[in-house]
């Protein structure tokens, strides 16, 4: 062997780039040894690579859950034990959305027994699997998916109202919607003893129970629902940053409003094409904390309000003339009825689920009530659709004033990151229907990700300019998507399917189907004679 050559081998791990050569200390240098323990270097990623890592489909988490999942599972994302599950969902192989129809079509003679079964994440043969999420975490789950916007409209609700109408009315939503959540796991629960199949979503439940129509009807109102939600969504950026930044137009100024309406279309129309929910974890989590912070600010505020100035001669107790717009408002508050089937999936002790649905629900009924009856209290007649603006009333100071402005910021901040969120259900109802199911088989389909993600930019182009036509009528949009989406489904179709697998002479179901559409139907009449300046006079 060449010494040379020996030589150079030695050295060359030595003299290497990526080692790190330290000397032991005390020692004399003929006996010193070189330590070639290794650092790691990271390359910068590109523009083009960075971009393809956020939006690549092949790392897809939200086809790993169902539709009605995506905004429960961002909520528990930061959760280490629901990641475990979610790779187990990947290990599976296929996407939860496969149609119990398609299913059928496909193999029409397979058994609840059939190994096979394991292919379809979506069906699970025989009893749930408990999850991991503990009674507390429950709880905060139930908190967190009812807590959004539509808290912040209640108080406007009981100026439309007046305080005991709308809290009876608030009170009686809640006891009612507590109840269907208990007839949808009571109908899942028969399900599963009848077809040893034990359906995993909302969807699901209304296919096997309802037919394709009932899966259609299902589909339509989580379509209409979601979006509805993200229109609020924009209209109340544009509400609410004109507030603090007018471009010198007026703080009443449209035009400010449309401008930031749109550029917060802008940054939608990107941010639906990220499918890896976990980027959003850390937003989602920061959004929960000023949510939750922002509802303090406006309890204390209004708290302060009536304890300095007392209440406002102008809050009425009896019936307000607007009353019949409330109850689409009412049910509009509790937005995540159709989050009760993931939830209660993903407890680790499900025989407690019932406890902590009364338990959570009457938390929730009892902080609607306060929050709507406090602030208008506080603010009377000058209660505006969105009581974050009442804030800026408490105090003429600079300083308090700057301080509204950064709630008001970072109230947006968080819409911002919950609208890509609750987009999520209606662009894989409606690519499934545009673009089939997702074929796993195949490694990577750039072209179709890129149809996908333009169907998706122009689903949000929809959605803004709904938004954009009815901004000026916030309160009466809330109202019509809670009489046409919520209502039937927190009210109507748990009862009907309920009806059709557990009791078809249901005298109770029949009257909530009955109180449901009626009470949807005359609050969508009420709204919509409000929004043409002719309110129905009670």
């Amino acid at each position: 062997m060449d010494p040379t050559q020996s030589l150079n081998d030695l050295q060359a791990p030595m003299l290497s780039s990526d080692v790190d050569t330290t000397w032991s200390e005390g020692l004399p240098p003929a006996t010193q040894q070189p330590s070639t323990k290794r650092t790691t270097r990271t390359r910068s990623l590109t523009l083009p690579e960075l971009a393809r890592q956020i939006f690549d489909e092949d790392e897809d988490e939200e086809y790993e859950l169902g539709d009605e999942d995506p905004d429960v599972a961002c909520k528990l994302l930061s959760d280490n034990q629901f990641r475990k599950r979610l790779k187990h969902h990947k290990v599976t192989g296929v996407g939860s959305a496969v149609s119990l129809s398609e299913l059928g079509k496909s193999d029409p003679g397979i058994s609840t027994e059939d190994p096979g079964l394991i292919e379809y994440p979506c069906l699970e043969a025989g009893g749930d699997e408990p999850g991991e999420s503990g009674v507390g975490a429950t709880i905060m789950t139930f908190l967190k998916c009812f807590l959004g916007t539509g808290v912040l409209f209640l108080p406007d609700g009981f100026r439309s109202a007046g305080i005991i109408p709308a809290s009876t009315m608030l009170i009686g939503s809640g006891a009612l919607a507590t109840y269907c959540m208990l007839l949808l796991l009571e109908t899942k629960k028969t399900l599963r003893q009848q077809t040893g199949i034990t359906p995993q979503s909302y969807g699901e439940i209304a296919e096997m129970a309802g037919g394709k129509l009932g899966k259609r009807l299902v589909d339509s109102a989580i379509i209409a629902s979601q979006c509805g939600f993200c229109a609020v969504y924009v209209a109340f950026i544009g509400s609410n940053m004109s507030k603090v930044a007018s471009f010198g137009l007026g703080k009443d100024s449209w035009t400010a409003h449309f401008i930031w309406m749109s550029l917060a279309q802008c940054m939608f129309f990107v941010l639906v094409w990220i499918r890896k929910l976990s980027y959003f974890a850390t937003t989602n989590a920061i959004s929960v904390v000023i949510i939750f912070g922002s509802i303090g600010i406006i309890f204390a505020g209004s708290f302060y309000e009536t304890s300095t100035q007392g209440t406002s001669d102008s809050a009425g107790w009896g019936v307000n003339k607007e009353i019949l717009t409330f109850f689409g408002t009412a049910v509009y508050a509790y937005e995540g009825i159709a989050l009760v089937l993931p939830i209660e999936r993903e407890m680790k002790e499900k025989h407690k689920v019932v406890p902590v649905i009364y338990g959570s629900m009457a938390l929730l009924v009892l902080l609607f009530v306060l929050m709507g009856s406090i602030a208008y209290l506080a603010f009377g007649s000058g209660t505006k659709v969105i009581v974050l603006q009442n804030l800026r009333d408490l105090s003429d100071k600079p300083s308090w004033n700057s301080f509204v402005n950064g709630i008001l910021v970072l109230y947006c901040f968080a819409i911002v990151f919950t609208y890509p969120l609750q987009l999520v259900p209606p662009c894989r109802i409606t690519e499934r229907k545009f673009f089939g199911e997702r074929d796993n088989s195949v490694e990577h389909d750039t072209a179709l990700k890129w149809r996908k993600n333009m169907w998706r930019s122009a689903l949000t182009c929809i959605v803004y300019f709904v938004a954009v036509a009815t901004s000026s009528q916030l309160d009466n949009l809330v109202s019509i998507i809670g009489a046409i989406a919520c209502v039937p489904l927190a009210y109507v179709f748990p009862a009907w399917f309920h009806m059709a697998v557990v009791d078809n002479q249901s005298v109770a179901d029949r009257a909530i189907i009955g109180f449901g559409l009626t009470g949807a139907l005359m609050s969508l009449i009420a709204a919509l004679a409000s929004w043409a300046k002719e309110p129905l006079d009670v």
